[in-house]
């Protein structure tokens, strides 16, 4: 292949990919996760980390997706800006790592393989995630690159990295040193003495750096501890063992992907036992046999985690495939007919099977909602959601920010009395609307009670402060002033603050204590009526929030 048509089948398959990767970020709907990562994104404008708050993960995945984060825009617009971000940055992260792997293997293979990679499902479902796990990829599939080359001190500059984006670039900094320290044992030499050591220090170095540089703000205690203990607490935390269902999921749509990385390694080992294997071949069988075996032991393998094994997998197959273009003038052209169609058909048109069933999924809901509900709010009011919907102000009550399975497990765990103390607070606060969610509905009961008490539906999943006012109540606090809709039991509906209200009627009241007399209980229902032009009529019902973002 000329270098010509090298470059043009490179641009064609990147193309393809930044088209159909931006139909995906702007149909898909967004993971609960990916707002979260977004919340993280903006701690980074609100306080410095480590001092003023303790960062879920290390940080500089966050200031690489915090230039997106800061366009104009609202809240939506913004999440779906960095998500483009992580598109773009993809795509030059693919086609520099192509023009690498040209360098060393035959560019037939490398097309094929990147062809194998943008229409491979998993992939491309995932890799734009607003999340930090494909940024981690990036850097260790570049550190991979470099130490193919043999050149130890950037590829550990580079696993370091990949550790202050993500702590899972752990995983890359153990598999280069599996791959060394195979080098070491079959040279025994000094070279490859000093291989090791170089790596390891230049990785050394840079999480040192990192340590030495936010240990300025806070103590070195507590950066190591947020960086590595805190991480292993959460890893070690979940309850459900998902191996199967994942692993199964993205092997079903993708099996000549998985096949040919396994037919990598078979290749590879041959040609060790052969006697015919150099470095570069002793070095992806050791790397890539070892990131497999860390993957798949890793306990919660969520369908975004793959990003993390894919690129290696990449490099992999275009090993495999290289040293096929050697034996291709033996087989006859009709055998070779069989094989490229089954290549297409199998490794390209199949993974893509799912993109009609994928282009009929919408984040439009998902979209609405935020929008009404930033709408709704005024600076001084608050929502809940369990998930940080609206990621640039915070909710009303830290422990029911995050409401992920463990949280939940911790809350349902409380005693009567810390319930009622939350429930006393969420009473309490200017809390003007809460978005329902799967989340908010695996509350504890006494949680649930006091929301149906203070809340009703609206539009869509948005519920409006609604507060029941008991009969025989003669006064009432509001801690959100506006135009109520009086709802009576009966016509019965007595006075507020002096004045007769009927059933049906709007009235305006101001935050305090308001008085009331009458014999029948009733409902306030907060009325946004400047909100009604803004409601698109096909949301106005309640539906999942969240649909199978991790199962369709």
């Amino acid at each position: 292949m000329t270098g010509k048509r090298f470059f043009l089948a490179l641009a064609g398959l990147c193309l393809f990919y930044v088209a159909l990767e931006t139909i995906y970020v702007l149909r898909l709907p967004v993971v609960m996760d990916e707002f979260q990562g977004a919340r993280a994104v903006h701690a980074l404008t609100e306080g410095v980390p480590y001092r003023d708050f303790k960062p879920y993960k290390t940080v500089l995945g966050y200031y690489l997706q915090l230039p997106a984060l800061g366009l104009p825009g609202g809240t939506w617009q913004k999440l779906m800006a960095v998500k483009l971000e992580m598109v773009l940055i993809n795509v030059l992260a693919l086609a520099a790592a192509a023009a690498a792997l040209a360098r060393r293997f035959d560019r037939r293979a490398v097309i094929a393989g990147l062809a194998l990679l943008v229409t491979m499902s998993t992939f491309l479902e995932r890799s734009a995630e607003l999340r930090v796990d494909m940024l981690t990829a990036i850097a260790g599939l570049a550190s991979l690159l470099l130490l193919l080359e043999r050149r130890y001190l950037g590829a550990g500059l580079l696993c370091g990295l990949s550790f202050l984006i993500s702590q899972k670039g752990a995983y890359y900094v153990v598999t280069s040193n599996v791959a060394l320290a195979g080098s070491l044992l079959v040279a025994r030499d000094r070279a490859a003495v000093r291989a090791v050591i170089t790596f390891n220090l230049a990785a050394a170095a840079i999480a040192g750096v990192y340590l030495g540089l936010w240990s300025v703000v806070a103590t070195p205690a507590k950066v190591f501890g947020s960086a590595v203990g805190d991480a292993g607490a959460v890893a070690g935390g979940f309850i459900e063992d998902i191996r199967l269902r994942y692993w199964g999921r993205t092997l079903q749509y993708n099996p000549l992907f998985y096949g040919l990385s396994l037919a990598a390694l078979w290749h590879l080992d041959r040609r060790r036992r052969a006697g015919r294997a150099g470095w570069i071949e002793r070095t992806l069988l050791l790397y890539g046999t070892s990131l497999i075996v860390l993957c798949v032991l890793h306990h919660q393998p969520w369908p975004y985690f793959f990003v993390l094994l894919i690129p290696t997998l990449w490099v992999l197959i275009v090993a495999l495939l290289d040293g096929q273009t050697e034996r291709r003038t033996a087989l006859d052209r009709r055998r070779q007919a069989w094989i490229v169609a089954g290549f297409i058909l199998l490794g390209l048109v199949y993974p893509l099977t799912r993109l009609p069933a994928n282009l009929t999924r919408d984040n439009g809901f998902q979209r609405h909602m935020i929008e009404l509900a930033e709408a709704a709010l005024e600076p001084s009011e608050t929502y809940l959601a369990g998930v940080d919907l609206l990621w640039n102000r915070p909710q009303v009550d830290r422990r029911l920010s995050w409401l992920d399975r463990l949280q939940l497990a911790e809350v349902a765990s409380s005693s009567p009395g810390e319930l009622d103390e939350i429930s006393r607070t969420l009473e309490a606060a200017p809390l003007k609307l809460v978005i329902d969610s799967y989340r908010i509905q695996q509350l504890p009961k006494a949680l649930r009670a006091t929301l149906g008490r203070n809340y009703a539906f609206r539009w869509g999943n948005l519920m409006l402060y609604a507060p029941i006012i008991d009969a025989g109540v003669e006064s009432f606090a509001l801690p959100i002033g506006g135009t109520y809709e009086v709802l009576g039991e009966s016509s019965d509906t007595g006075e507020i603050d002096g004045e007769p209200v009927a059933d049906g009627e709007t009235v305006r009241l101001e935050p305090g204590i308001h008085s009331r007399s009458g014999s029948a209980r009733i409902r306030l229902r907060l009325v946004a009526p400047e909100l009604e032009p803004l409601v698109e009529p096909r949301f106005r019902e309640r539906r999942p929030l969240f649909p199978d973002v991790y199962d369709y």
